[in-house]
């Protein structure tokens, strides 16, 4: 004899079978990317990068399904370390680089999370994201020629132009640049540093007339 309610026990089979499916499929497209953003000198008095820089995350922003492994997470702690120097109209320049594994994906929801902690004028592009891959505030330190710099949030995210994936710079303490108005074609901030002795300090970041996945550091002075 045939049983009861066999339809509709194998419609619902079916149904499962296609959930997971398409879920596997989902994972599988998702692939962890070993993202580097470098920090970098000019080649002028007074700004030197040193081992003992690092980056605290102390929030974040992942486009859902790029990150299932866990591996962003609040206090994570990634030191800057030494990259390779690049020649720059003769000296050579010392870089420190940190990497971040996480999938890339751009979404508005990321972007919005992005544009709410940092406003369009206190990043280096003036203007706020539409898609980010992911998006993360944390404390920088800086070891620099002129002490150990702290400056708590600093965003660090990375969205997409063209065929490459741009990183994007700024900070709850900084302040955008206009590189018009200062007589050249890049963007900065201006961002507020506390030195070891406890004093004020301004630190200019510019991200945008360089490499994409590049931050530097082009002025130090007492604030």
């Amino acid at each position: 004899m045939q049983p009861k309610n066999v339809a509709p026990f194998k419609s619902t089979c079916l149904a499962l079978t296609a959930m997971l499916s398409l879920h596997c499929v989902d994972v599988m497209a998702m692939t962890y990317h070993d993202n580097k953003v470098t920090f970098s000198a000019i080649t002028q008095p007074g700004i030197s990068l040193s081992v003992g820089s690092h980056y605290e995350v102390e929030d974040f922003s992942v486009t859902s399904g790029q990150d299932p492994n866990g591996k962003i997470y609040k206090g994570l702690y990634n030191d800057l370390v030494p990259g390779e120097s690049r020649p720059e109209e003769g000296p050579m320049i010392p870089t420190l680089s940190t990497t971040f594994s996480v999938g890339r994906k751009g979404s508005s929801q990321v972007a919005a999370w992005f544009n709410d902690k940092i406003h369009a004028n206190q990043n280096t592009f003036g203007h706020g994201a539409d898609q980010l891959n992911f998006a993360f505030i944390g404390t920088l330190t800086l070891q620099l020629q002129q002490g150990t710099f702290t400056l708590p949030g600093i965003a660090l995210a990375q969205g997409h132009a063209g065929a490459t994936n741009n990183w994007w710079f700024g900070g709850q303490t900084c302040t955008y640049l206009d590189g018009s108005i200062l007589g050249y074609d890049h963007t900065s901030v201006k961002c507020v540093a506390t030195n070891a002795d406890g004093s004020k300090w301004t630190i200019t970041f510019l991200r945008g007339a360089n490499d994409v996945s590049e931050v530097e550091i082009t002025k130090v002075t007492p604030a």
